[in-house]
Parts: C-alpha cells; sequence; structure tokens
C-alpha cells in the first residue's frame, strides 16, 4: 500500500491530495480483485460559511405564550451535522452560552482530563484523543467505536464465549464503550470497562450515563503499563491496545490473577510473525501515535502455556482488517468527494486516514492481527 499527501492549489482553494494505493497482489486476490484507490479532496476554506443552514427551529423545545422562554441550545444532532459538513457554528455558540449564562442554566459535557494523566498524550507530545478525532473515528467504524469492524463484527466476536447475565465481564478497551454496553444489553452481564486514554474513558463514561447503564457498563481510565484490579472475573476482553505495552509478560501474569478459575481470556491484537520483521516495519512503528511493542505469535503462545491457560483458537484475521480499513477509506472517499470540511476537521480525518493507511501497509509488510481465545483451567 502506498499513501502519499499531495498539496494543491485550485483557484481559492487549498486542496490535500490524498491517494491509498493497495498495490500488494495478496491483498487484490483475497479482498478486492483489483487495485483499489483511495482518492480524496480535503478543501481548505479560506472563509468559513457564517451561518448552519442545519439549524431547525422544530429541534427546539416548544413554548408556551406563559412560560419563560428557554435559553436557545444546540441540539447533539446540529452539533455532529454541522460538524461534519465543516458550518461555522461559533455564533450559535456565543448565543446559546451567552443565554445559559443569563437563565442561570450551564450544561457540563465531558471533564477535560488533565495531560498528566498516562496515556493523555501521544509520544510526539500531542494530545492523543480530541473531540474531532472522536468523532472521525466514530464516522469510519461506527457509533461508540474507535477501531475496525463494526458493531456486527464485534458482537461476533463475544458470542462464543456464552456469556450471559451471571458472568462478570472486564473490557481493558473499552474505548468510547459502544462494545462494553452491547454486551450488556445483549447478554445481561455487568461490563467493566477499562480504556487507557482518559479522554475516551471521560466520553465513553459519558455515553453509558445518557444510555442509562453508568452502573451496569462503566467505562474508566487505567495505566495498561501498572494495571492491577481487586477482583476476578468471568471473561477478560482486550481489542487491539495491548500491543503498545513493552512489558507484556507482567502485564499478562496480572490478567490471569484477575481471571477466575474456568474464565475465559480473548485477545484480539497485533502480533508478528518473528521479532526479525520489526526493522522492514520501520515505517508504520516510527509514526504510531503510542510506540509499539508487538510481540511475536510464538511469544503469545509461550506465554499463555506458562500460565496454563489452554489456547482454543488462535486466528490470524489479518485479511478481514485490511478489509475493514478499506472500506472505511472507501466511506470517506465518497463523503468527502461532495462535501467541504473546515481547516480542524480536514487535519483530523487527514491525520486518521494516514494512520490507518500505515497500518493496512504494515499489515501487508508483515505485521499481523491475531484473536487468541484462551480459557483457564477449574
Amino acid at each position: 500500500m502506498r499513501t502519499t499527501f499531495e498539496h494543491a492549489r485550485s483557484g481559492d482553494k487549498d486542496q490535500i491530495l490524498v491517494i491509498c494505493d493497495f498495490e500488494s497482489a495478496d491483498f487484490n486476490d483475497t479482498m478486492l480483485g483489483h487495485d483499489h484507490i483511495f482518492y480524496a479532496r480535503l478543501r481548505k476554506h479560506r472563509e468559513h460559511r457564517s451561518q448552519n443552514p442545519m439549524t431547525n427551529p422544530t429541534d427546539e423545545p416548544d413554548q408556551s405564550e406563559t412560560a419563560a422562554p428557554k435559553p436557545f441550545r444546540l441540539t447533539m444532532r446540529n452539533r455532529l451535522v454541522a460538524w461534519w459538513e465543516g458550518y461555522d457554528l461559533s455564533a450559535l455558540k456565543a448565543r446559546e452560552k451567552a443565554e445559559a449564562e443569563a437563565a442561570g442554566v450551564i450544561e457540563e459535557g465531558p471533564a477535560s482530563p488533565s495531560n498528566k494523566a498516562a496515556g493523555a498524550l501521544d509520544r510526539f507530545g500531542k494530545p492523543l484523543w480530541t473531540a474531532t478525532r472522536i468523532q472521525v473515528a466514530e464516522k469510519m467504524w461506527g457509533e461508540g467505536l474507535t477501531t475496525p469492524g463494526g458493531k456486527e463484527y464485534t458482537e461476533s466476536l463475544v458470542k462464543p464465549l456464552g456469556i450471559n447475565n451471571t458472568m462478570s465481564v472486564l473490557d481493558m478497551s473499552a474505548g468510547l464503550g459502544g462494545l462494553s454496553r452491547t454486551m450488556h444489553r445483549s447478554y445481561g452481564a455487568w461490563i467493566t470497562g477499562l480504556e487507557a486514554n482518559p479522554m475516551l474513558a471521560e466520553y465513553g463514561m459519558e455515553y453509558s450515563k445518557k444510555a442509562n447503564l453508568q452502573k451496569q457498563a462503566p467505562i474508566s481510565h487505567y495505566d495498561p503499563n501498572n494495571f492491577a484490579m481487586d477482583r476476578r472475573y468471568d471473561v477478560i476482553f482486550a481489542k487491539e491496545t495491548l500491543f503498545t505495552v513493552a512489558d507484556k509478560g507482567a502485564l499478562f501474569r496480572k490478567i490471569n490473577d484477575s481471571l477466575k478459575p474456568g474464565g475465559q481470556m480473548l485477545l484480539i491484537d497485533y502480533v508478528v510473525t518473528s521479532q526479525d520483521v520489526l526493522p522492514g516495519l520501520r515505517s508504520w512503528s516510527d509514526v504510531e501515535p503510542v510506540e509499539p511493542f508487538p510481540w511475536s505469535i510464538d511469544e503469545a503462545k509461550e506465554t499463555f502455556a506458562k500460565m496454563k491457560l489452554d489456547v482454543r483458537i488462535a486466528e490470524d484475521s489479518t485479511a478481514r482488517q485490511i478489509g475493514f480499513i478499506a472500506s472505511a477509506l472507501s466511506i470517506l472517499q465518497k463523503h468527502l468527494e461532495s462535501h467541504e470540511l473546515n481547516d480542524e476537521t480536514r487535519d483530523a480525518v487527514t491525520s486518521e486516514v494516514k494512520l490507518w493507511g500505515k497500518r493496512a501497509e504494515a499489515l501487508m509488510k508483515g505485521l499481523k492481527l491475531y484473536r487468541f481465545h484462551a480459557l483457564k483451567p477449574g
């Protein structure tokens, strides 16, 4: 896969041309059968639109003739549509704030976590997640999700675990909590969601509160490099997050301690066939926002064997992952061909496309995505 970023000018607009060319024969044969080119124009406006035509008076609560008028309020739908379409909401936000202050009503969203919290910053000193990046991720992967697969696929991952309402589940890659809430709704189990990034954890908990699942599927921040739990679980789950932990041996000993006898562990993560391939993956590893430490497939199996875990499934899911990435880029392509984005959104989309383009390229050069399903003896 070749990813390039080219700058061009056309009239009074700057353009960034993003080209992701899937050139791998294996990828073409297994996923698409032909070259897939993602060609998106992200247009940078010199001037933003001053109004938001998406604002609909019917979105505001009805006012009776006798009741005091309520402060103007932007709905979540207004904000999401305006963000994606690139409308400038500054004037309406100022009105909303002024009227709320005048009425003595201030609504608070998720708290902004301190940048000093573990996992808040990437390896380059920048915030790892922002509100805009979260919105881009949900546009790519689905509501409440920050990694590939979508709702149906993530549900299929946990179905073989036989979760029911008598079981406790630990999700060590909760993100925005989409899968945690789905597991509770589908199986009735109470889920403990842990997320390594404090902003994702804050937003995830806010989503759970809005769904009235703050007790059944709470999301909280943790540091996977200093993991410790004071209880045991029937199921421990982690998806695409533990590859950034350097000392996996120590981490998995603690995970094993947190697993009940007869419990199950489901791990979906990036691995390599051997550590010898890592030098050839520098174009990916050097740009990952959190430094990766993927272990080899054999190292994973040896670690599970030392803990006396019975590995029932060790499945290569690489081709499926590449397909998910290609599909998401295709969706963005169709949208970006007919929509204009503001600066902040354009930059967030560009960064996310580059990140997933590099990951897809690495997956075709020796990086693998594996699913491990292991049981602890009773």
